[in-house]
């Protein structure tokens, strides 16, 4: 059994300090005898609500291949995923209504409490002479908080286009080229610990509909290696003696370059879960270095009036943080030791042209540094030399 530390009965007079965050003890483990529906009058309750579908996805995808020549391949792939019923994280259901969250201040005034009496837990703030008239309206008043977990009520649709390029393996010269376009949307993204992110009315699950917090919209990946034709039995150099193919022979190039779209914005409000979008906003452009300190139109949002929600989308469907730009180099040479002990050494650069990628900015209206970006989100250009021995 948990104790909550109860500060304030309207959110203004404090009851509690630190010196003394208990003052009316703390919640005991209750006995055999104890164990009856009432045990957890004026606390909080958070259940797995078992009754609820369960969770189900549907996929389908096509695609189409075609070779050209003996070594190279050209595909084309449309591919989706429909998730019904997904699991959420939490979901209360003793929230406010909008209506009841517009009445304000109102609902900060203590009012004589009918389970004054009642409730006997000395701990519960439902338990003394005055409880705020905001408790009273809620679904459940007699209980500080009514939680469902891992309700499954949650949806989700990913649609997306593939295509690739691949030239196989051949005079030591292989590449392979994939492009993806695809969205993804869904009312219940979760977190990095597995929450929710950012459910703002509890009674009205649509108003989260929008992008995923990690939707890509555009994705393309360029690999390639090439093993120089240069050394004993290679086209050039086919008849080196060994000290000379040791230092010019079994020379090996590798490149993978990353290109990526930023994931979308996910706005937020000093005293709201969300901001107003009062306009579209202006586009801004140019290079990123040149818009830290106003990454995108912050004129466009506003936070809202005390006790309403804000009218913003959980996500910002026209604006994303920086993508992703990123090569990745590696240099291998192949030494002939023994005849059956070879030794490889490797040279390695990643992130080869030390590019930053800015982390997203600061998506809190009304904060001081709303629309400023001030972290990196890569790391930087970083070498590693290893010796590989195959036997």
């Amino acid at each position: 059994m948990a104790t909550g530390m109860n500060t304030s009965l309207d959110g203004v007079t404090p009851i509690a300090n630190v010196a003394n965050p208990f003052p009316d003890g703390i919640r005991m483990p209750p006995s055999r005898e104890g164990l009856t529906p009432d045990l957890l009058l004026g606390a909080g309750h958070s259940s797995t609500v078992l009754s609820l579908a369960t969770p189900y996805f549907q996929q389908w995808n096509f695609s189409i291949q075609q070779g050209l020549g003996q070594s190279l391949l050209l595909e084309i792939a449309y591919s989706a995923n429909k998730g019904t019923r997904t699991t959420l994280g939490s979901v209360s259901l003793n929230a406010l209504t909008p209506e009841q969250l517009a009445r304000g201040v109102e609902n900060q005034q203590l009012v004589p409490n009918p389970f004054y009496n009642v409730i006997t837990d000395p701990t519960s703030a439902l338990s003394r002479p005055t409880v705020t008239r905001g408790q009273l309206i809620r679904l459940f008043p007699q209980y500080t908080a009514v939680n469902a977990t891992y309700p499954t009520l949650g949806s989700m649709i990913y649609h997306s286009m593939r295509a690739k390029v691949e030239k196989r393996m051949s005079r030591g010269f292989t590449v392979l080229a994939s492009y993806t376009a695809g969205k993804n949307i869904n009312d219940s993204s979760q977190n990095a610990i597995g929450g929710n992110a950012s459910i703002q009315d509890h009674w009205n699950r649509q108003l989260d509909r929008s992008l995923d917090t990690q939707d890509v919209s555009q994705r393309l990946v360029i690999s390639g290696v090439w093993e120089a034709p240069i050394g004993r039995g290679r086209a050039i150099g086919g008849g080196w003696n060994r000290a000379l193919d040791l230092l010019l022979g079994g020379w090996q190039f590798n490149g993978i370059a990353s290109f990526q779209t930023g994931f979308p914005l996910t706005m937020s409000s000093i005293g709201a879960s969300r901001p107003n979008r009062v306009a579209k906003g202006e586009k801004l452009t140019g290079p990123v270095q040149q818009r830290l300190n106003r990454y995108f139109d912050t004129s466009a949002f506003a936070v809202p009036a005390a006790f309403t929600y804000g009218n913003s989308s959980r996500t910002a469907p026209d604006l994303r943080a920086p993508g992703i730009n990123n090569f990745d180099l590696s240099m291998f040479k192949s030494f002939q030791i023994l005849e059956r002990l070879r030794a490889q050494l490797r040279l390695e650069s990643f992130n080869a042209f030390n590019r930053v990628q800015f982390a997203a900015p600061n998506t809190q209206a009304g904060s001081t540094g709303f629309g400023v970006i001030n972290a990196q989100q890569n790391t930087p250009r970083q070498l590693q030399l290893a010796l590989k021995l195959l036997f």
